[in-house]
């Protein structure tokens, strides 16, 4: 869930800012919503592969543990439905899903009350 909880990799309280849907690896991550892809890498430490979405209306959505680099690059047009890769547990992971995040404005908000979860 979104919120403070005791991080299950690293031991100890730590803001978890989006939502864990659990899938298969390989599963299909598609975008939320249509926008321009602001970022795509890898942290080893936490987000593992990862994609970050600029909705243009100050939303942006994050997609982290991807099983492999992302199916899309930085400054290219995504819409809504359109495969970014597939789940996997990369990173500060413990299994294989999909960590769901949404920003407004810079602020963290809960994916839950966004979408139907």
């Amino acid at each position: 869930t979104f919120g403070m909880r005791f991080h299950p990799v690293y031991h100890y309280d730590k803001m978890h800012n989006g939502v864990d849907l659990a899938g298969r690896s390989g599963w299909d991550v598609v975008a939320t919503r249509g926008g321009v892809v602001r970022e795509v890498g890898y942290d080893p430490v936490s987000a593992g592969n990862y994609v970050i979405i600029d909705h243009l209306d100050g939303f942006e959505s994050y997609y982290l543990h991807m099983y492999k680099w992302p199916e899309v690059a930085v400054g290219q047009y995504v819409a809504q439905g359109q495969k970014l890769g597939g789940q996997g547990t990369t990173g500060g992971s413990t299994g294989v899903h999909l960590h769901f995040g949404i920003s407004q404005n810079g602020s963290y908000q809960n994916p839950s009350n966004y979408i139907p979860i």
